[in-house]
């Protein structure tokens, strides 16, 4: 039987999103929140919830050249979530590994799907350019970055064996992040098509709703129109960013 559990990764802690991953009433898989930082009070007051430090799973000090990136902790966080993939697969035999984003709800019944999801949005080029500067030769217009992705530990370890080709796999991407200005390596756009070609994975359409912060909507409410949703509290504020987050919500639109 394949073993499977969720790895929410957060650079800080929304205790409202832990407790809705905690209340989870059908979910019976294991549930770990990867963090730099906990107290044992956190801990004792989300029994269901496994606590681990990101700096256990992804030494930053092993890797010097994260530095050198332009977004050092947003490329950080994207190889924790590989690494958190093959490091829960290594120590302790889970097959699957449902990453979310530590800002984002994720409706219960999509919890560990194996399908790859995408929006409407259109995807940016520099998202293509990296994976064109891999050896995969792999092309897809769709956007899959949805804060969310259920990772096969097996097909994870075959792209990335595929990517560096005996080498450190986060020195190989790293190198091609640095290099190159007009490359963005996304953690979720690189695996889903992956597995697209490579498996057949099956490809849906999802509803992505990612400023709840500017909307009072409880978020019961809100997860009965989209399936997943976010809370960009250090994005922008302004008057129009509230309207147009209101008239997308009211319409049902995806927005981000």
């Amino acid at each position: 039987m394949n073993k499977k559990m969720i790895a929410i990764i957060a650079k800080e802690i929304d205790e409202e999103i832990i407790q809705y991953y905690n209340s989870l009433k059908d979910f019976k898989n294991d549930i770990f929140v990867i963090t730099p930082d906990f107290s044992n009070e956190i801990v004792q007051k989300y029994p269901k919830i496994n606590f681990t430090k990101d700096e256990a799973i992804l030494d930053k000090k092993n890797y010097p050249k994260i530095k050198d990136t332009d977004r050092p902790g947003w490329y950080y966080q994207q190889l924790l979530k590989y690494q958190v993939v093959l490091t829960f697969h290594e120590k302790y035999n889970y097959d699957f590994v449902y990453v979310i984003d530590g800002d984002s709800y994720i409706k219960e019944d999509l919890l560990m799907e194996e399908n790859i999801y995408y929006t409407p949005k259109l995807i940016e080029s520099e998202y293509q350019n990296f994976i064109d500067k891999t050896n995969l030769n792999l092309k897809d217009s769709r956007n899959f970055i949805t804060n969310q992705m259920c990772y096969r530990a097996s097909y994870l370890i075959n792209m990335l064996k595929e990517i560096s080709d005996n080498k450190d796999w986060i020195d190989v991407l790293l190198d091609i992040i640095i290099k190159n200005n007009d490359c963005w390596f996304s953690e979720y756009q690189i695996y889903a098509i992956y597995v697209k070609y490579r498996f057949n994975v099956l490809e849906k359409p999802i509803k992505v709703f990612r400023r709840l912060d500017l909307i009072n909507v409880t978020v019961t409410r809100a997860l009965s129109k989209y399936s997943v949703l976010a809370k960009e509290v250090y994005h922008s504020r302004t008057f129009l960013h509230v309207l147009r987050a209101k008239i997308y919500f009211s319409l049902g639109i995806n927005l981000g």
